[in-house]
């Protein structure tokens, strides 16, 4: 099921020393919908939660900061899903960060990354949200991946016609997460919209929420069908 995750914590318990290539050019076989993209993130989370469960000395053995990344990998998107869903419920936002915060951050990782991997300055835009997506993402994958963590199918089909069509009709067997995806989002649509209403419009809250949930859920639901 993730059989590189895997081959990688043998080679680090043997003593091995594994890096990160991040100007490698490789030939691989990409999600080119949002819902294979979903199911293949699912996938990985599982198998990191697997190889995290299953391997608990690995952190023992190796550099400290691995078990910092990983405790960062589950701890982030549970933060973040209890937090939009107090702001939700009680309007109320979190003493441990703020939006100025979450900004900042996103710019720095973006300008980071920019001049790291030589992108021209005009992708600048296109790396602020896709950091904005896969954190947006983070907690419903990593969520549905604990709840079907027996689950051992590979979840995405390749891209050549045969796959494709085994895959469109299977369709039934992932509405339950994308199901889930599209009320979260609709959910984190409704608090970020809560936010901007409390400074537009104070006292609007209620309205702004109902109308990010809707849209967001409906947006999200669109994409899926249409992109299966």
């Amino acid at each position: 099921m993730n059989e590189d995750r895997h081959l990688t914590t043998q080679l680090l318990l043997r003593g091995h020393k594994v890096t990160l290539n991040p100007h490698g050019f490789v030939a691989t076989d990409t999600p080119t919908t949002l819902s294979s993209y979903l199911r293949q993130q699912v996938r990985w989370s599982r198998g990191i939660i697997i190889e995290t469960i299953g391997y608990p000395r690995i952190f023992v053995r190796r550099h400290p900061v691995l078990l910092l990344a990983t405790v960062r990998r589950f701890y982030i998107p549970y933060s973040i899903a209890v937090r939009t869903v107090t702001y939700l419920q009680y309007g109320r936002t979190s003493n441990e960060t703020t939006l100025p915060d979450i900004a900042l951050r996103v710019l720095l990782c973006s300008l980071y990354t920019m001049f790291r991997d030589g992108h021209k300055v005009s992708m600048f835009l296109y790396l602020c949200l896709s950091q904005f997506f896969t954190y947006s993402l983070q907690f419903p994958v990593l969520l549905w991946a604990l709840v079907t963590l027996l689950d051992g199918t590979w979840g995405t089909a390749m891209r050549n016609a045969h796959q494709r069509k085994r895959d469109l009709s299977a369709w039934r067997q992932h509405v339950a997460l994308l199901t889930f995806v599209s009320l979260w989002i609709g959910l984190f649509g409704a608090s970020l919209l809560k936010y901007l209403g409390s400074i537009l419009m104070p006292g609007h809250g209620m309205l702004f929420s109902v109308l990010g949930f809707l849209s967001s859920f409906c947006i999200v639901c669109t994409t899926l069908v249409l992109n299966y």
